[in-house]
């Protein structure tokens, strides 16, 4: 006689959700104030709502799979996000969630190659207000073995086969347009994510993908991650 099991099983399930934002690494706790309020920030969000957050300098663990996002069909202008499936060195799991098309993930692929996938990796964002730019810079460190990864390709020196930003005009004003070089960069990403097995990743549960929004720069202590 057949048994229930002969035809699946249960998935150990991902409940931990963390967003880079604002040169940090954020967790969403919803509009109810949590029963523990050490380490957590508050702010008021675009639509007036009270919202809490967990706020972390860096997220720190093994990166177990990798995938590429597509924006919500209500919100395109979300657009694409990199979502990683890490695991601490206690075992916890969480997803870690970054937009591709921003200098976090520029950040990330630039330093990918230099990845020991059997080590775990700090993601340290940072966001800094440049005197030579005149605005804010961001950005995302890559750290392993406690040493900031350099970038394989996309310097000055060594684009690496980066497409450069080409001068368009748009309604009469002359913009950059970088459709080629996120093209290029995507394809880099993807080859990333075929590192890992299809079969060995497990599945985070369905969450909604939230509007971006800018978060306050207070850090929070650290979890697991």
């Amino acid at each position: 006689m057949s048994n229930v099991n002969d035809f699946g099983g249960k998935r150990e399930r991902v409940g931990h959700y963390f967003n880079v934002t604002m040169g940090k690494v954020v967790k969403s706790l919803g509009k109810e104030e949590p029963a523990e309020m050490e380490g957590v920030t508050t702010r008021i969000n675009k639509n007036g709502d009270r919202v809490y957050e967990l706020q972390l300098d860096y997220l720190r663990g093994f990166i177990k799979g990798a995938d590429l996002k597509l924006p919500p069909d209500e919100h395109p202008e979300y657009g694409k996000t990199m979502e990683f499936r890490i695991e601490a060195e206690n075992g916890a799991q969480c997803v870690l969630q970054v937009p591709f098309d921003s200098a976090y993930g520029r950040g990330f692929l630039y330093a990918a190659p230099g990845i020991e996938l059997d080590s775990p990796v700090e993601f340290e964002p940072y966001q800094y207000f440049s005197k030579k730019k005149g605005r804010d810079a961001t950005g995302l460190s890559i750290i392993q073995h406690g040493e900031q990864l350099p970038w394989a390709y996309g310097t000055k020196k060594n684009p690496g086969g980066v497409p450069p930003l080409e001068k368009v005009t748009f309604k009469g004003k002359e913009t950059w347009d970088n459709t080629k070089q996120l093209a290029f960069l995507e394809k880099k990403f993807l080859e990333f994510c075929s590192l890992f097995s299809d079969g060995d990743q497990e599945q985070p549960d369905p969450q909604p993908q939230a509007a971006p929004e800018p978060a306050p720069a207070t850090a929070g202590p650290q979890d697991d991650f």
